[in-house]
């Protein structure tokens, strides 16, 4: 009995994936595609964040300017609903 293997033909699915990768890669690498937008932030920059009055802590909103530079505006809400006055 012989030990024969069998070598595929063609293009394997690994050997097309890593093909792949490597021509993106060096598309992008040399700078072919370009026209990405870039998203400047506007400074100063504030957050506004909707919550119940539980959630509203002052004490985060400070550190989160005094930290970051980002003002941080709390505004609770009112969860029940109300029937309309007939």
């Amino acid at each position: 009995m012989t030990n024969e293997t069998k070598t595929p033909k063609g293009i394997s699915r690994r050997g097309l994936l890593k093909t792949g990768a490597a021509a993106t890669g060096a598309i992008v690498g040399s700078g072919l595609i370009t026209g990405f937008p870039t998203i400047w932030a506007q400074n100063p920059i504030t957050l506004r964040q909707f919550g119940t009055g539980v959630s509203n802590i002052n004490a985060i909103a400070e550190k989160c300017k005094a930290d970051l530079g980002i003002t941080l505006e709390m505004t609770a809400t009112d969860s029940r609903r109300r029937c309309p006055a007939p």
